[in-house]
């Protein structure tokens, strides 16, 4: 099976800081920034993820849904009453590989922070 990438948005509904977040989802490979054509590192919009795995759509999201609702202990919103902790999940997925694959078009400012970088990056 070929690598592929999935773009994943999270979305916290109760009054949160999303470090922790952040922090979880990088231990488990799920960047912040992204490597662009222009050789720059780039910071991707607010708690959205990019990870490049070799497994499929339903895994990935399987694996968020789980680790976000078992290491932070909220619900994912479908399943959560209006008053308990909840999060929105959502995670495209692309391969380069395939005939019909997504392009997408980006304004990202340059990323300057070189600890949210995938591991063995830098931003030089």
């Amino acid at each position: 099976m070929a690598t592929k990438s999935y773009l994943a948005r999270v979305e916290l509904h109760y009054d949160s800081d999303y470090k922790e977040l952040h922090e979880l989802l990088y231990d488990i490979g799920y960047y912040r920034t992204i490597f662009l054509t222009d050789n720059h590192w780039h910071d991707l919009p607010h708690a959205t993820y990019i990870h490049h795995a070799d497994s499929s759509h339903d895994q990935q999201k399987a694996i968020l849904v789980q680790t976000i609702r078992d290491e932070l202990g909220i619900k994912p919103a479908n399943k959560a009453t209006r008053k308990e902790k909840s999060f929105s999940l959502a995670v495209a997925e692309s391969n380069s590989n395939e005939e019909a694959h997504y392009k997408v078009g980006y304004v990202l400012r340059l990323a300057n922070e070189e600890s949210v970088l995938p591991p063995g990056e830098s931003l030089a």
